[in-house]
């Protein structure tokens, strides 16, 4: 099987606060349609099959950002309007992380790395013993 994590682009900001218009990473604004920061998506084909899903991660919600930055899409529109197979919070993608390398790498503890096929270290994950786990690239 495989899988494959692709985040939206950051926000860029002139100064502190004031953000430059957003521009989407062309790759995932082609493969998602989604053009808003935050957003994250997985590919998942977990056998030799042609079958595979199809996963939107969305910002949890937070009525005081949305009050000043604009609605962010949710759930139910990444399943109707974005063709997911599944759609969640980003609350919850460092727990599908960690049950994916699980799957892959069944002795790993609660803390590893994922590497690349070119064995460059691009994804780091952790689970906190107080707080929320985290996954964040490297």
């Amino acid at each position: 099987g495989a899988s494959v994590l692709m985040s939206s682009a950051p926000v860029q900001y002139v100064v502190g606060v004031i953000p430059h218009s957003y521009r989407q990473s062309a790759d995932f604004s082609y493969l998602t349609g989604i053009n808003q920061p935050g957003v994250s998506m997985l590919l998942e084909r977990p056998g030799t099959d042609e079958r595979h899903t199809y996963t939107i991660f969305v910002p949890d919600h937070n009525a005081n950002e949305d009050r000043w930055n604009g609605w962010k899409i949710n759930c139910e529109t990444a399943l109707s309007k974005f063709k997911a197979d599944e759609a969640l919070t980003m609350s919850e993608l460092p727990g599908r992380v960690r049950s994916i390398v699980n799957e892959i790498h069944p002795s790993s503890s609660n803390n590893g790395t994922v590497w690349d096929s070119t064995g460059r270290n691009t994804l780091h994950y952790e689970q906190g013993g107080e707080g929320s786990p985290g996954v964040k690239q490297v």
